[in-house]
This record gives C-alpha cells, sequence and structure tokens, in this order.
C-alpha cells in the first residue's frame, strides 16, 4: 500500500510539471487550433459553393432539394454540406486529431519525455525517485493528457461548428434538409485517437530514452515518421492506426489536417490487435530501457 501511495505520489508531481510546462499549454493551444481550422475550413468550403448551387434553382426548381440529396452530380457538393455539419462534427475533428494532430502530440511528448535530459535534472530525479519510475509516471501523463487534450479539441471544434452552421443555413436554408449520417460511436473514435496519441508518444518515448540529447531525438522521430508515411506496410503502427481510422470515420472531403484514409490486407479486430502490440512493445522497452540505464 505504501508503494502505491508513493508512486501516486510521484505521479501527481509529474502531472503537474507537465501542466505547468510552456510546452503543454502550447500543445494543446495547437490542437485547438488545428481543430477550429478544420472546421472553419469545411465551412469555407461550402460557402464558396452556396452561389453555385444557388444558381442551380433556376434550372431545377422545386426539384433542386431532390438533386442535392440524391444525384451523383451533386456528390461533391451534397459531401461539402455534410462534413459542415455540426453532427458530423466529431467526425470531422477527430479525423483531423488523427492525422496533424498525431504528429503535434508526439513532439509534445518528446518534450516531455526529454526535459529532464535537457535541463540536466534526469540524474536527480534518478537518485530521488527511480528512473524506470519517473519514465512510467510521464507515460501515465501522457496518456492522461492525451484524453484531455482531445476532449478540448472535440468541445472546442463541435461549440465552433454549431456556431457556423447558422450562418450556412441563414445563406442557404437546404442544407439542413440534408440527413447526416450520425452512426459514428463518437466515444470510440475518441478512444482510438487517444491510444493513437499515446502509442506514438510511447514510441518517441524509446527514441528519447536511446538518444538522450531532445533536438537530435525530435529530428529522428520525424524522419522515422515521414519514411514510415512512405512504406506502405500495413503492419507498421502509422499504417495500423490509419486502418482502424478508414474502418471507423467518413471522409468526406480531403483536407489538409487530416491524413488520406488507408486500407490494407487485414481489419477488424486483427488490425486493432496490430496497435495495441506496438504500444505494449513501446511501453515495455521505455521501462527495460529506464531500468537499464545509467543516468
Amino acid at each position: 500500500m505504501a508503494q502505491v501511495k508513493s508512486f501516486l505520489n510521484d505521479l501527481r508531481i509529474e502531472f503537474g510539471i507537465c501542466l505547468r510546462s510552456g510546452w503543454t499549454l502550447a500543445m494543446m493551444l495547437l490542437l485547438l487550433a488545428l481543430t477550429v481550422f478544420t472546421v472553419w475550413n469545411s465551412y469555407s468550403l461550402i460557402a464558396s459553393q452556396v452561389p453555385i448551387i444557388s444558381n442551380l434553382k433556376d434550372y431545377f426548381g422545386t426539384d433542386l432539394q431532390s438533386w442535392l440529396a440524391g444525384s451523383p452530380d451533386a456528390e461533391n457538393y451534397r459531401n461539402a454540406i455534410l462534413a459542415a455539419n455540426p453532427a458530423n462534427s466529431a467526425n470531422l475533428i477527430l479525423t483531423s486529431c488523427g492525422g496533424v494532430g498525431a504528429f503535434i502530440f508526439t513532439i509534445w511528448s518528446a518534450f516531455v519525455v526529454g526535459n529532464d535530459f535537457h535541463r540536466q535534472t534526469a540524474s536527480t530525479r534518478a537518485a530521488h525517485f527511480g528512473w524506470a519510475k519517473v519514465v512510467w509516471c510521464k507515460l501515465i501523463v501522457i496518456a492522461l493528457v492525451a484524453a484531455i487534450a482531445v476532449f478540448v479539441a472535440l468541445i472546442g471544434g463541435t461549440l465552433f461548428s454549431h456556431v457556423l452552421w447558422q450562418f450556412i443555413l441563414k445563406d442557404f436554408s437546404l442544407a439542413g434538409t440534408l440527413v447526416p449520417d450520425t452512426s459514428l460511436n463518437i466515444f470510440a473514435g475518441y478512444i482510438t485517437i487517444v491510444l493513437g496519441f499515446w502509442l506514438f508518444s510511447a514510441l518517441a518515448t524509446v527514441v528519447m530514452l536511446l538518444v538522450k540529447k531532445l533536438p537530435l531525438s525530435v529530428i529522428i522521430i520525424l524522419i522515422i515518421t515521414s519514411f514510415e508515411m512512405s512504406l506502405y506496410y500495413w503492419w507498421l503502427p502509422m499504417h495500423a492506426f490509419l486502418n482502424i481510422q478508414t474502418g471507423m470515420f467518413t471522409y468526406f472531403v480531403s483536407s489538409a489536417t487530416t491524413l488520406s484514409p488507408t486500407t490494407g490486407p487485414v481489419s477488424g479486430l486483427f488490425v486493432w490487435a496490430i496497435m495495441i502490440a506496438w504500444l505494449l512493445a513501446a511501453v515495455v522497452a521505455s521501462h527495460l530501457i529506464a531500468r537499464k540505464q545509467s543516468i
């Protein structure tokens, strides 16, 4: 019981250090800005197309609604409107977090883990608390912050989406007649993105523990991520994460904030097993390296 209490106290200290860090605030604001930009992008797209669709009323008359709802020729207009609908905001925001948002969070986690190396406080903390325990606390705190960051982005983006939707309805009331697909399990999508954030943060932790140099580790992480994205192997962690997202989310329109959806020869529970296996491997590797490491 005393060990558990001691660990929880260490965890509380690490969480406090993390929350007071300017890097954490910067990451939160960047992630929130990313979701706001994504929602604004969807609004801008439909706002630019409203005059075009409205001009079609002279041609279709009262049949414009039917054409917009079902015609293959109206698919691009229809997808743009559905993407901007607040009922689909969670889908839009989570795919954004699962794209560029994952890179932002991974770089932040590298700063969290490497901060002790950078400030040369690792040896002091290792002597007082044990380095393996410190690393475990960092991994758990990163998971907690991931849950908070995605939640904040989801709430902020959804509220912004509701505000912009009123402007769309004011300019183009027919947008409200399209019935959005609300089949997404928002909680499952939320957990998926949080686990993805934690996975890439754990992998970044392994790199940071091996290199021990903050700037060099960040560069290596960026190189590895870019190289991985060019390989297209389904068993790699990034592609497993994208395969899960492809089966869970709907990609209405292309966006600079989302990664291209991918499909591989595996799906369902197996692709989940791949991602969880990478996560466990990264966490175990971090623990073993930290336990054997000379600080």
